[in-house]
């Protein structure tokens, strides 16, 4: 399986993509990496990414987790019966 990364142009630089179907877009795009992307991050035109994780960057807390790192669960002592 070939490694997929995030390619973004640098500023100002137009960036054919290796199949001949346009332009790499400015906002970047997650493509296949190959000997192409890397001769054109060592010229100075592209800069190459980790694909970013969609939404929240963040992987969410279980349900049952505490809100704040310090909380602690309720006992018979802090539910006050």
């Amino acid at each position: 399986m070939t490694e997929q990364k995030y390619i973004t142009p640098k500023p100002g630089m137009i960036v054919p993509l290796p199949d001949g179907n346009g332009n790499l877009p400015v906002e970047g795009k997650v493509v296949a990496l190959n000997s192409y992307w890397y001769q054109r991050q060592s010229d100075g035109d592209v800069t190459i990414e980790d694909v970013p994780v969609p939404g929240n960057a963040q992987p969410e807390a279980p349900m049952n987790a505490p809100m704040f790192a310090d909380a602690q669960p309720e006992t018979s002592k802090t539910k006050g019966n």
